[in-house]
């Protein structure tokens, strides 16, 4: 079975594009290649930026994923309650906050104009003097194994201000494998590769075992305020970043202004199968190519996959190698302008459904 969503905004991104600098080595072993961005860019997303007057203190911590209850590899607090269990400081984490979002899963050379920067140190902490004020953007990017990126948007006031604590995840084996099959779907289509994004990660990660652990398949709850006629039924007991993808974005730490899309599927044995069924869609398209191809049913999983407004993206799997697996993808991209609320984003839904 395979639905996908899409949200109705349409953004244009204007980015600024600047050399990128390779990621410092870390401790543990690093996950198979990903493709990836080959220059970084900036793309303002309106915030009130001020003058450069704060003091910014904040914590980045590695978030272990064992695929257990213990360790579910995301930072929400799931609905039964329990917090995942915090991990191991991060150092050598670069810190980035500023009036854009850099995008990209590496850090460039040298901090943007208007940007200021800090490292962390054994404890995982960073230290940031003469910050910027307002609704800025921080990024932060953690060396190797980690490839996941995470840009979130945040308040800073005049003085001193305390952020985080910041969870970032390092992909699985299969996470990674999936990825870069996606990214290959993207370049075949002469589209850039998507960035590893954490809150996209996250998110995947926890919808993904959201509807296997609550038998559950749907995008949004109600079903039916994402997908019309829709009638799966809620589970007894759910969380407000249950509602809607946007809401599960913003959760993770994902960036408030943010334009989402997400494709979910279940009953697949494997993910080569899911991303197979989702590019066999180019086919319902007028010669196979997303060039004037509408979002529909039989075509919203292959259009999000080659979307080139999306900048940074997410898989996850629950119960791989099996029939009952589940499966999630997630795509951001930040708007023009910040919502007051994740809930003010409008909202397209498309839905189709494929079981085996």
């Amino acid at each position: 079975m395979l639905w996908m969503w899409r949200e109705a905004r349409t953004i244009a991104l204007v980015s600024l594009v600047v050399p990128m600098a390779a990621c410092s080595g870390g401790g543990g072993s690093p996950p198979a290649a990903v493709s990836q961005p080959q220059s970084v860019a900036t793309t303002a997303p309106s915030p009130s930026a001020g003058n450069l007057q704060s003091t910014i203190v904040g914590v980045v911590v590695d978030l272990p994923y064992d695929g257990t209850s213990a360790n579910p590899g995301y930072s929400v607090v799931p609905p039964n309650g329990k917090a995942p269990r915090p991990g191991s400081p991060i150092a050598g984490a670069q810190v980035f906050v500023g009036p854009q979002v850099v995008l990209g899963s590496t850090p460039p050379p040298n901090a943007p104009a208007g940007f200021a920067e800090g490292v962390t140190d054994s404890t995982g902490t960073f230290h940031i003097t003469n910050g910027p004020t307002g609704t800025v953007a921080i990024s932060i990017f953690a060396p190797a194994p980690h490839v996941a990126a995470l840009h979130a948007d945040l308040a800073v006031g005049g003085g001193a201000n305390t952020v985080g604590p910041y969870f970032l995840t390092v992909p699985t084996a299969t996470e990674t494998s999936w990825f870069a099959q996606e990214n290959a779907d993207r370049t075949s289509f002469g589209v850039a590769p998507l960035a590893f994004d954490e809150a996209a990660l996250e998110a995947s990660r926890y919808w993904a075992s959201f509807m296997q652990r609550n038998q559950y398949f749907a995008h949004c709850i109600p079903a039916s305020s994402c997908e019309t006629g829709a009638t799966a039924t809620p589970p007894p007991s759910y969380g407000p970043q249950d509602v809607d993808p946007s809401h599960r974005f913003h959760y993770e730490h994902g960036f408030s202004g943010a334009q989402d899309g997400e494709n979910i599927a279940a009953g697949f044995p494997s993910w080569p199968g899911v991303e197979q069924a989702f590019m066999a869609e180019r086919s319902a398209c007028p010669n196979g190519q997303p060039a004037n191809c509408a979002f529909t049913d039989a075509t919203g999983h292959f259009l999000n996959i080659v979307d080139a407004e999306y900048a940074w993206a997410g898989v996850g799997i629950m119960a791989p190698a099996s029939s009952a697996a589940y499966y999630d993808q997630e795509f951001t991209a930040v708007l023009s302008a910040t919502p007051t609320t994740v809930s003010s984003i409008a909202r397209r839904p498309f839905a189709s459904g494929l079981r085996r």
